[in-house]
């Protein structure tokens, strides 16, 4: 029992740390993360590239994605391949801007069989979120320009901009990328592992997703 009350303490102290030093933005992430929903807040994470092949420094805000990640992996390292993976490389940023591509965003479950309550599709300017079950179920639309707290729901008033992101989710999540899978010989081992072990100098950029 002194466990459990001494460990509710401390929670209780280290909430109190937290409404003092974050936005009523920022707190209802925690408020509401069991809920489904999906903020900016909880979306957007700072994405580093450092070392060997990156020359110089720079931060971009452009949105990119979690998928990209392993594609700019193997750029940086240069190693060829003929896999099909998910994904763009980001090394070109280094000299030039990209065009931005929409983003799937979805919530997770505990089960993982189970999948979560929402899934959706984001771009710098809207955030479009539908039940992951039913497409017709809790829409909601948002103008990350005018609204950037997200506090208002336009989707009723908007139903073109919302079936276009409903067209753009479905064409990302139908794409099927089919790969013939060859073993890696221990050639390319050996070289994977000498060009990694360069990538730990100074360079930093940070982007969305």
């Amino acid at each position: 029992e002194f466990r459990r009350v001494l460990f509710r303490s401390k929670s209780n102290i280290s909430l109190k740390k937290l409404q003092k030093t974050l936005s009523a933005d920022q707190l209802r992430t925690f408020n509401l993360r069991a809920s489904g929903k999906l903020f900016d807040e909880t979306l957007i994470i700072p994405l580093v590239f450092s070392g060997y092949g990156i020359p110089k420094k720079e931060e971009i805000s452009t949105q990119v994605r979690q998928i990209d990640i392993f594609p700019t992996i193997l750029d940086i390292c240069e190693i060829n391949s003929d896999y099909k993976v998910d994904g763009r490389s980001l090394k070109p940023f280094l000299t030039t801007m990209l065009d931005e591509l929409p983003a799937v965003i979805e919530n997770g479950s505990r089960d993982p069989k189970t999948p979560g309550k929402l899934i959706g599709v984001r771009t710098s300017k809207y955030k479009y979120l539908r039940s992951y079950l039913n497409p017709l179920e809790n829409k909601t639309l948002h103008n990350l320009e005018n609204d950037k707290s997200e506090q208002d729901d336009i989707s009723e008033s908007n139903t073109e901009i919302v079936q276009n992101m409903e067209n753009m989710l479905n064409q990302i999540i139908n794409t099927n990328i089919k790969s013939t899978i060859k073993p890696i010989s221990e050639k390319e081992l050996a070289e994977i592992d000498r060009k990694s072990t360069r990538l730990n100098s100074s360079h930093v950029k940070r982007s969305r997703m």
